[in-house]
């Protein structure tokens, strides 16, 4: 019997002779999590969940788990909830991030990405960030509007940038430069 399956054996049952105990059932989500037993995982945070039904680090683990079942609009909500109820957590954002992102919202998937790497340089990834870029609208994320977005020295991130304004001086632009037709004005047929 390898060590990981000792330590899974003995927080098993400690979690079983600790009705209780929520540290020993997060610790053994986590592991169980991290082995990819994802079902067994989501009894011990139900479990948790009963001591403990707001505790923004169940509610984070309960969301990357969902994640990893692909539940993704579950993993949302529980992320959101989190986020609302805890501390910042750029990995928690990150991972909203990416369910935004698969579901179908890159602007959303944008501004969160760019707020998890404002909290934490090391999130950055620039593939990520490319995917999100090829996947939106053609009008919503131009390569120049992610490039603004992400000067962390020059402006404040998210609240002094938002991806909206990044969209409308893109619109801006590309109607002064005649590549997006001006939707309230016909063009005008010069003779």
């Amino acid at each position: 019997m390898s060590s990981l399956s000792k330590t899974l054996d003995v927080l098993r049952n400690l979690a079983a002779h600790r009705p209780d105990d929520f540290d020993v059932r997060i610790e053994l989500a986590e592991l169980l999590s991290a082995e990819k037993q994802s079902e067994e995982a989501l009894r011990v945070l139900d479990e948790a969940f009963a001591l403990r039904p707001d505790n923004p680090e169940a509610l984070r683990l309960y969301g990357r788990v969902l994640y990893d079942l692909n539940r993704l609009a579950e993993a949302r909500d529980k992320l959101e909830t989190a986020s609302r109820k805890g501390l910042p957590d750029a990995k928690s954002d990150m991972l909203l991030s990416h369910i935004y992102d698969k579901l179908g919202d890159q602007v959303r998937a944008y501004e969160l990405y760019k707020l998890a790497v404002r909290r934490d340089r090391d999130l950055e990834d620039p593939s990520y960030f490319e995917t999100i870029r090829q996947t939106a609208p053609p009008i919503a994320i131009s390569p120049g509007s992610l490039e603004r977005g992400m000067d962390f020295e020059g402006g404040d991130g998210l609240r002094g940038r938002n991806f909206a304004a990044d969209i409308q001086r893109c619109r801006g632009h590309g109607r002064r430069q005649g590549t997006i037709p001006d939707q309230h004005h016909s063009p005008v047929e010069k003779p």
